[in-house]
C-alpha cells in the first residue's frame, strides 16, 4: 500500500505497518520462508544480535544477511542442508512505535515474542518460549513497505534450539 506522507494519517501508517508485520510474521509462521526474502528491498541488512551486543555496540550477530540473495540462501540451507526436530513458530507482534517518519523512509521500534512448538515424536506439542525482544526497523517506503534494515534484539543471547530461521 502507498502511503503518501502528506496525505498520510498516524492511523493509516500505523495500519501499514500492522500489516507488515502480520504478514511478515504468517510468511514465517506458516512456513513459507520463501516469501521472506520479498519482505525486503534487495540492499537490505538482516541481523539478529543478542541485547548484551547491542548495548555494548559491538556488532557481533547470531545471524546476519546482507541483502535478498543471501537470505533466499538462507532458505535453501534450512529446507536441504540443516538439520534439526521438526517445529512450527508463532510470532506474537506489538504495536510499533514510529521513530522517525519522513517521505521515503520510516524507522520503527516493535516488541516481538516468538514461541516454538516442537512437532517430534519425543517431545510432540511441547511449546517453548524461543525468543523474546525487539525488532529495530528502517522501513523503504514506495509502492510497498519493505524492510532496508531489521535488527531483532533479542532480549538473551540464549536461544534454546538451533538459530536457523529467521525471527
Amino acid at each position: 500500500m502507498l502511503l503518501d506522507k502528506p496525505n498520510r494519517s498516524p492511523a493509516e501508517l500505523l495500519c501499514a505497518l500492522t500489516a507488515l508485520n502480520a504478514e511478515y510474521a504468517r510468511a514465517i509462521d506458516s512456513g513459507d520462508l520463501e516469501a521472506w526474502p520479498r519482505f525486503f528491498v534487495q540492499s537490505a541488512r538482516y541481523a539478529i544480535i543478542p541485547r548484551e551486543n547491542a548495548a555494548l555496540g559491538l556488532p557481533v550477530a547470531l545471524m546476519l544477511c546482507i541483502g535478498t540473495p543471501m537470505m533466499c540462501d538462507r532458505v535453501a540451507a534450512i529446507r536441504r542442508a540443516n538439520i534439526f526436530a521438526p517445529h512450527v513458530y508463532r510470532h506474537i507482534v506489538g504495536m510499533s512505535v514510529v521513530l522517525e517518519d519522513s517521505p521515503t523512509v520510516v524507522r520503527t521500534s516493535t516488541n516481538f515474542a516468538v514461541f516454538q512448538t516442537l512437532l517430534d515424536p519425543i517431545d510432540y506439542g511441547k511449546t517453548i518460549t524461543y525468543a523474546v525482544g525487539e525488532y529495530q526497523d528502517v522501513i523503504e517506503v514506495a509502492e510497498t513497505f519493505r524492510f532496508r534494515e531489521r535488527v531483532v534484539i533479542t532480549d538473551t543471547a540464549k536461544i534454546p534450539t538451533l538459530l536457523a530461521t529467521p525471527i
